[in-house]
């Protein structure tokens, strides 16, 4: 079986991982299923299109593809978003 993602708004990353870790996914913002969206591999050329950036540059910005929890092999793991990203989308 492959991945699964779900996107969901916090208003840090420590806001994240509490959302994460209680599994409660009840953000005001709601959880945006995009099952098939791999961050890693779609959102940096995403950004690259909304920023006028290179995708070398977005992946660049250490908190690209950031790992923010401490996940097993198996998963689930949370991962951060750009700010560049972020203020695209906003």
């Amino acid at each position: 079986m492959g991945n699964i993602y779900d996107y969901y708004a916090a208003t840090d990353d420590g806001h994240a991982l509490a959302l994460f870790e209680d599994d409660r996914m009840d953000d005001p913002f709601g959880t945006l299923g995009l099952k098939g969206a791999d961050p890693y591999l779609l959102l940096g050329t995403v950004e690259a299109h909304l920023t006028g950036v290179s995708e070398e540059q977005v992946e660049a910005d250490p908190r690209f593809c950031e790992l923010l929890n401490e996940g097993e092999n198996e998963g689930p793991w949370l991962v951060s978003l750009t700010d560049g990203l972020r203020d695209a989308l906003a």
